[in-house]
């Protein structure tokens, strides 16, 4: 994946250098605002990271593949090359996990693992980042369809929500406890692919986007889908 990276943005650079001046061609900027959805799939490092930590605890994914939150972003794109443009994006989106967590353990310590205190442990978390991003990413124009490829760099404020049941492994007993926390926050770098096809209206353009973010999977990765407008 990181070799196609490279191919992508070495056929870009010998394209930019290789074009000849056009003096018909006119420089412009264009304005995008565009609001949709992101849908993120399970984040299998951020499981790896926590079990590392945690010996005693099992992290692990509730099963669900994808999660849906929303997107927003407003940029702006220089188009100063025939087929060659930039566009700097900054917005909001969400990406969400839900993971469950399983313990044994003894209150007390007595010498001896007695089943007679043993407690087990289990819980039903969320995890909600809350998404501030700026992006750089050039791109390639083919009429109204731009091809974009660069770099998000993300900060994150998590938001976890916990619900724990605590069972008495000798009486059956159980007790349910709420837990909402913030974690500190955390900044990301992604890799970036996607298209944005736009559909002339008069002066406008109505745009459709599809980014894909992640690509090394380091962190979370998923998809921006999204339509808005350009002028």
């Amino acid at each position: 994946m990181k070799k196609l990276i490279l191919i992508y943005f070495l056929l870009i650079s010998i394209h930019l250098l290789s074009q000849k001046s056009d003096s018909i061609f006119i420089k412009e900027w264009h304005i995008n605002v565009k609001a949709g959805t992101t849908v993120n799939v399970v984040n299998k490092a951020l499981y790896a990271a926590l079990n590392e930590k945690n010996t005693n605890i099992v992290y692990q994914s509730d099963g669900t593949s994808y999660f849906i939150n929303p997107y927003f972003a407003v940029g702006v794109e220089r188009h100063f090359k025939k087929h060659m443009g930039f566009h700097v994006n900054t917005g909001f989106y969400q990406t969400l996990e839900k993971y469950t967590t399983s313990n044994k353990y003894q209150p007390q310590f007595s010498g001896t693992l007695s089943s007679n205190n043993l407690k087990y442990e289990q819980g039903a978390t969320q995890y909600l980042n809350n998404n501030v991003f700026l992006e750089f990413l050039p791109s390639y124009i083919l009429n109204n369809t731009r091809i974009i490829g660069g770099l998000n760099v993300t900060r994150s404020s998590p938001i976890v929500s916990a619900k724990l049941t605590i069972t008495d492994v000798t009486s059956g007993k159980s007790e349910v406890t709420y837990i909402k926390d913030m974690p500190e926050e955390s900044y990301h770098v992604y890799t970036v692919v996607g298209i944005l096809h736009g559909i002339p209206i008069k002066t406008r353009e109505f745009t459709i986007s599809i980014t894909y973010f992640g690509l090394l999977q380091k962190y979370d990765s998923g998809i921006n889908i999204a339509a808005g407008f350009m002028f």
